[in-house]
Parts: C-alpha cells; sequence; structure tokens
C-alpha cells in the first residue's frame, strides 16, 4: 500500500497561518458590526425618550394623555414646553431628565422607529419597530407614562 505520508512543514505552516488570518479578520469584523449595532441602539433609545418625553409633555397640557394617532397628529407643530411637572420625580420633568437634548422644538412624533401603541383603558406604550435599544429603555420609559396616568386617575390614563 502506498499512501501520502505525512504533510510537509511548510503546508502545516500555511494551514496554521491562514487560519490565524482567519481567525484575526472575523474577529475585527465583529467589532465593527457589535460597534454599528450600539450605534444604531443608542440612536434609538435617544428617540424613544424623546417620544416618551412628548406624549408626557402633551398629556400634561391637555390633562390626559393621547388615546389615538389622530390626537397624536393634531399635536404636531405645537411648542414643547422646557419643563412639566413630575412631583417625586417619578417621570422625568424636563428633556435633559429624560436623556435627550433640550432643542425646545416642536411636538413631532413621526418617526420610522418608534412606535406608540394604544389599548382601551390603559395608557399609551411606546415600542420600536425592529431596531435594537440599550436594555431597560422600553420598561423605563413606558413606567414613566405609566406612573403619569397612575398620578392623574383613570380618566387621565386614556
Amino acid at each position: 500500500m502506498t499512501g501520502r505520508g505525512p504533510a510537509s512543514p511548510n503546508t502545516v505552516r500555511w494551514l496554521i497561518g491562514g487560519f490565524l488570518v482567519a481567525v484575526v479578520a472575523v474577529t475585527v469584523w465583529g467589532f465593527f458590526v457589535v460597534e454599528e449595532a450600539r450605534q444604531v441602539a443608542y440612536r434609538t433609545d435617544r428617540e424613544v425618550r424623546a417620544v416618551a418625553w412628548r406624549l408626557l409633555a402633551m398629556a400634561d397640557r391637555d390633562g390626559s394623555m393621547p388615546d389615538s394617532e389622530s390626537r397624536l397628529a393634531d399635536a404636531d407643530g405645537l411648542e414643547l414646553p422646557g419643563m412639566i411637572a413630575s412631583p417625586d420625580g417619578q417621570w422625568p420633568a424636563t428633556p435633559e431628565a429624560a436623556g435627550i437634548d433640550a432643542d425646545g422644538g416642536t411636538f413631532n412624533l413621526a418617526s420610522d422607529q418608534v412606535r406608540v401603541v394604544f389599548e382601551a383603558d390603559r395608557p399609551p406604550r411606546v415600542t420600536v419597530v425592529g431596531l435594537p435599544t440599550r436594555n431597560g429603555t422600553l420598561d423605563e420609559v413606558n413606567r414613566w407614562i405609566e406612573a403619569w396616568a397612575e398620578a392623574h386617575g383613570p380618566a387621565a390614563a386614556r
């Protein structure tokens, strides 16, 4: 029987070298993918916080949470306050406390990333459409909205 002998030292070196190059390339690529996901999560997080704070500002102005998309559309273009009432700090009183820029700006909920979901007999919920957020952001902003609704009674929640 004639068979092939052991691989030559050069072949082994080339295989190990190729493997190491592949490992380094995949690691570098992985770092870029993770960093991009973090950047998307950061941008989405800021958008979620901005939408939640705008809902709170609208509710503070009107005395009740919006209960439909049409009510949100009616508020587009209205000037945002720099501060809202927040007893016991259950929700942010300013845009800065909400983790967003205090640009003054106007009320505008148009976003491809963030949706406001309305349910009967419950305050609205903020959610995202297929994008990452940082851990706990959605829970936190929805707690703000629920706390506002609880503090203002059932009629204000809807």
